[in-house]
């Protein structure tokens, strides 16, 4: 058991150092095999883990009389006597604690520092050198081993009170998540998917944190992820913060952003305007929690073809967001206004008036170069909504430029298979069709519809629209 688990040739030696920790741990089988991993990860050799054993914070000295085969203590009691807990320093605890909720692949010790706000590594390398931590020399990252991660739930009892600045951390690093890349995405929202699945309970002090960590699972494609988990955390809400307010109205619009981008958009509807009833009960609470309910439920009324109550609420939101900027509520800045210039140009589409549309989408494209410096993924929008607009009125090849320049910042950002990035493909499709190439519409209506129904379902309203407008084209 322990020459498969450490992986290295003994020579005579060491062969007999190794014959010695096995007798120290009664030859219990599951300790041999945690000892021989330990071993392999933090790269001990059998005289420095035997010294470990008899010297360090592992309890060596156990009573003799421990059955091994089934008996008077479990296995996981055996383990807990071996790792005794009680001699580590207040410190080593707590990182132990915290990296309960790390996934169990692990963590780069740079990320883990940053996301604990440690001053240096001493207390983490403290930890690899008595072999609580692994750490993989070649990646640098460090993990527990799954059974020293029991015994650390079970003695220290882990939770997100105790563990409140690592889940800080991990929230500060994926708050811009909207602004990444793809790949950035991938690398980090691990970390706060881990956390939403094994402590998923939000608490009252980490109210921000988990109502973020549920709205970027959608952002980073997990939609029904996203869905459930602001359904609860919108069900914690009303029962800690009751439904008037910032809070509530926060947690209802959490959920809405989940279905909208998931393409469910009747859904996404009903808890848009369950969030402006929440903020409306209590306006002072925040004028740009108002100006982002108006214009969600703006959205919603010019998708329904109510064009002056659309109008109406989507000057509300530019009025809210200003006021928010005047009275320097945290966070407010003029990047709120994007977003309603965006669908102020989609309300303008939907009446048919292009013109005006472009106008309100170049000025969202202006915003973002101004604020951001550079082309971010909320760019697309403004140029697949100009791209649509050249379609409709006649400029086939301008549109394929904005289009194509829209598709190429949604991959980079969204990923191929994204909500956001399949619905410029489809106006993409939709422009083909306009100029009279039929085929190469066909063609790109049915990929795309193929794509959709095996990622969300026969059932999505996306893929009955595809394949409407194919069957018509046919």
């Amino acid at each position: 058991i322990f020459k498969r688990n450490y992986g290295e040739d003994l020579d005579a030696t060491e062969q007999q150092t190794v014959d010695e920790i096995i007798r120290l741990v009664n030859c219990h089988t599951i300790t041999v095999e945690l000892i021989a991993k330990q071993m392999e990860a933090s790269f001990l050799s059998p005289e420095e883990m035997l010294e470990l054993l008899r010297k360090g914070g592992i309890n060596s000295g156990m009573e003799e009389d421990v059955e091994r085969d089934g008996q008077e203590k479990s296995a996981f009691d055996f383990i807990k006597d071996l790792f005794r807990l009680s001699s580590l320093c207040e410190e080593e605890q707590y990182i132990l604690k915290c990296m309960c909720l790390v996934p169990l692949s692990g963590i780069h010790v740079r990320k883990l520092k940053q996301y604990l706000a440690l001053k240096n590594l001493n207390v983490v390398n403290q930890l690899v050198s008595k072999s609580w931590l692994m750490m993989e020399q070649d990646t640098k990252f460090v993990k527990l081993h799954p059974i020293i991660c029991d015994v650390v739930k079970d003695q220290l009892k882990p939770d997100q009170i105790s563990c409140a600045q690592y889940i800080r951390g991990v929230w500060k690093d994926l708050e811009p998540a909207w602004f990444m890349t793809l790949e950035e995405r991938n690398e980090k929202w691990p970390y706060g998917d881990y956390i939403l699945q094994h402590y998923g309970t939000p608490t009252r002090e980490l109210y921000d944190e988990y109502v973020g960590f549920a709205n970027t699972a959608w952002i980073c494609s997990q939609f029904d992820q996203s869905i459930r988990t602001g359904k609860e955390i919108y069900a914690f809400t009303l029962k800690e913060f009751g439904d008037a307010g910032y809070q509530p109205a926060y947690a209802a619009r959490s959920v809405g952003n989940a279905y909208f981008n998931a393409g469910r958009d009747r859904e996404a509807d009903l808890w848009f305007s369950l969030a402006l009833e929440h903020i409306l009960k209590r306006p002072e609470d925040s004028c740009l929690e108002l100006g982002l309910c108006y214009q969600k439920t703006g959205r919603s009324a010019y998708q329904n073809g109510e064009f002056d109550k659309a109008k109406e609420y989507l000057d509300l939101s530019m009025e809210y967001f200003t006021a928010a900027i005047q009275r320097q509520e945290p966070g407010a800045t003029a990047m709120y206004y994007n977003d309603t210039y965006v669908q102020t140009a989609r309300m303008y589409i939907a009446m048919g008036d292009y013109r005006t549309a472009i106008e309100y989408a170049q000025k969202s494209y202006d915003l973002l170069i101004r604020e951001q410096g550079e082309e971010v993924t909320s760019s697309a929008y403004s140029l697949n909504d100009m791209g649509i607009c050249h379609s409709y009125l006649g400029n086939f090849e301008k549109a394929a430029e904005y289009l194509q320049r829209a598709l190429e910042l949604n991959i980079r950002f969204n990923g191929k298979a994204s909500m956001i990035t399949v619905r410029t493909r489809e106006s993409i499709a939709d422009n083909l069709a306009r100029q009279g190439d039929v085929a190469a519409a066909k063609r790109a209506y049915l990929i795309l519809e193929l794509e959709m129904e095996k990622s969300f379902g026969e059932s999505c309203p996306q893929v009955q629209r595809l394949r409407q407008k194919r069957e018509n084209l046919a």
